[in-house]
């Protein structure tokens, strides 16, 4: 299963490099950024998808099918996260080199 998630990390930041260079930015941070928030996902919904495991069956020694399916959506979330942050961050900001004029200016007298 990790090299499926090095081949979909590979495949998800090429795409996130694509969205910042049509924006003028350099993708880099951001790519690094979107494997952050994977693996941080994919331990957390793992670990998360455990617990429940154990909680729910009453007993130290479960099936790691919970923690599994955790461990996917977690990496999902994560990544899903990251492109929302991505979407956010070039929608507020300018690209650099394009002059932002004041809304006073916009508005004829």
């Amino acid at each position: 299963m990790l090299v499926l998630d090095f081949v979909i990390l590979y495949l998800m930041c090429k795409n996130l490099g694509e969205r910042m260079r049509t924006r003028n930015r350099k993708p880099f941070w951001f790519q690094v950024m979107l494997v952050t928030f994977w693996f941080a996902g994919e331990i957390g919904g793992g670990t998360l998808g455990f617990i429940f495991e154990v909680i729910c069956s009453g007993r130290a020694h479960v099936e790691p099918t919970s923690a599994i399916l955790g461990a996917l959506v977690g990496a999902v979330l994560g990544g899903v996260a990251s492109f929302f942050v991505v979407h956010v961050i070039l929608e507020r900001q300018p690209a650099p080199g394009f002059p932002v004029l004041p809304a006073q200016e916009l508005v004829p007298r």
